[in-house]
């Protein structure tokens, strides 16, 4: 058996898994690694004794990749990378990939041998983002998790004339005073985000098939994605879980063997 590790440190939460012969078989998302650093080594220790092997390969990626490669004796490996290893394992032959993470947002067009043709990130502006998700559902007074079940219900989206998650947040209260209803609101939201995310890919390159992953991942905004590619854009039980994949997978391959 052939075991690894492998750490997604996003900006806000880190996630973690345990791989076995190229399967997830444990999976875990602490809180980010600033905060719960000693954790997330304690958690790495008893996965080592457990597997009874204490160079198990670690691969880390994301914005604390570094030094939690320090920290656990790992292999960092950047987030675009990770993410593509990741999906020729839980979603061979995908040709366009979405990440949409706590403050950022990547696009990636890969190729047919599932290598990345070409990315773009979206990290200086939350729209389009996990964060920026959690304020317009503040807004809307519903939880997270309740935002793209409430845009399911709208027949038409509202246009929002931006996307700047400071500017929309206070269009959203203003239109909210107006009388426009929330389902509407919340679906207009999702579309003004996926006609973003449409302009990255038509930069990167795109086609089918296509899944969105991450934290900020919904099937509302699956939706309003596809109709703009034309074509149905997925999502997957794993998809928090692609850049820990990848990094775990990477930690594996013999160095220099890319």
């Amino acid at each position: 058996m052939t075991f690894a590790i492998g750490l997604d440190l996003g900006s806000r939460r880190t996630k973690a898994v345990l791989v076995e012969d190229g399967l997830i078989r444990e999976s875990v998302v602490f809180e980010s690694w600033a905060l719960e650093k000693a954790v997330v080594i304690d958690w790495v220790g008893r996965l080592r004794a457990r597997c009874a092997a204490d160079a198990l390969p670690i691969g880390t990626t994301g914005y604390s990749r570094r030094p939690a490669a320090d920290a656990c004796r790992g292999t960092a490996l950047t987030e675009i990378r990770a993410f593509a290893v990741g999906a020729q394992v839980l979603a061979p032959g995908l040709r366009t990939l979405i990440d949409i993470g706590g403050q950022d947002a990547k696009a990636m067009h890969l190729d047919e041998s599932g290598k990345v043709d070409d990315f773009e990130m979206n990290d200086r502006c939350a729209a389009g983002t996990g964060k920026f998700f959690e304020l317009v559902a503040n807004s809307l007074g519903v939880p997270l998790a309740g935002l793209s079940d409430l845009a399911a219900k709208a027949a038409e989206p509202a246009r929002l004339s931006s996307t700047c998650a400071v500017f929309a947040e206070s269009e959203i209260i203003g239109r909210l005073a107006d009388g426009v209803d929330r389902a509407s609101l919340a679906r207009g939201v999702f579309r003004a985000v996926a006609e973003r995310l449409h302009a990255m890919l038509q930069r990167t390159g795109f086609g089918a098939p296509a899944l969105l992953v991450g934290g900020g991942a919904n099937a509302a905004l699956a939706a309003e994605l596809g109709s703009l590619l034309g074509f149905e854009v997925g999502l997957h039980p794993s998809g928090s879980f692609f850049g820990a994949l990848g990094a775990a997978m990477h930690a594996l391959r013999p160095p220099n063997s890319e």
